[in-house]
């Protein structure tokens, strides 16, 4: 390390080896599901959509964010004011939307969980469309809105609680309170002070 380099912080050190670690993982081919485990199961469900690769997605995302953190300041050595906490809410979202996905004890939540996440997806991605001007290069929206609804009601759910607003906010306090037994409300206060400055909020400044 160069003498007028500053030694990195013992807990940013060990957060960055596992972040080399995350980042091979997600630079190989994607892992196969292990076949007769319980997201094999989940799957087979529903394999039009895969509760393992709406997991996996939001996996690569949690790692690619802090990925150009790390590029930025220890690569490039560049210190952007408020960039660097764009990209840390991005990852604190997509690891608690993946935790949110598969922590459920319940095959039929984890599905419930799954097709809501595909609403959402589908919703917002007519929004662009309509926007836009763009027309969709597959199936039209009240199709694949259709095929959720019909998802729902083969698996005991109600078709329009997979439509019900989707809060980022409920899935980490759901992490906080479920997964983390209520021990911190980091993630929480973290993806909020975050949002704040990728929204030019000046409490954001002044609360930091």
């Amino acid at each position: 390390m160069p003498k007028d380099q500053p030694p990195v912080p013992p807990h940013a050190a060990r957060a960055l080896r596992r972040l080399k670690q995350w980042q091979k993982a997600t630079s190989e081919p994607r892992p196969v599901v292990e076949a007769g485990s319980s997201l094999s199961a989940d799957d087979a469900e529903v394999p039009t959509l895969r509760v393992s690769s709406a997991a996996y997605q939001c996996f690569t995302h949690a790692v690619d964010h802090p990925r150009a953190v790390q590029v930025l300041l220890f690569e490039a050595k560049v210190i952007h004011s408020y960039a660097p906490y764009s990209l840390l809410r991005a990852a604190v979202q997509a690891a608690g939307e993946a935790l949110w996905l598969l922590d459920p004890s319940s095959r039929q939540e984890r599905i419930r969980r799954c097709l809501k996440r595909a609403y959402e997806n589908v919703s917002k991605g007519k929004e662009f469309m309509d926007l836009s001007g763009l027309q969709p290069s597959g199936r039209p929206h009240h199709e694949r809105v259709q095929e959720l609804r019909d998802l729902a009601t083969q698996h005991g759910l109600d078709p329009n609680g997979v439509r019900g607003r989707w809060s980022t906010q409920a899935q980490l306090k759901y992490v906080e309170e479920v997964v983390l037994d209520g021990k911190e409300a980091l993630a929480q206060n973290l993806w909020q002070i975050c949002s704040g400055f990728a929204h030019g909020r000046e409490w954001a400044t002044l609360a930091s």
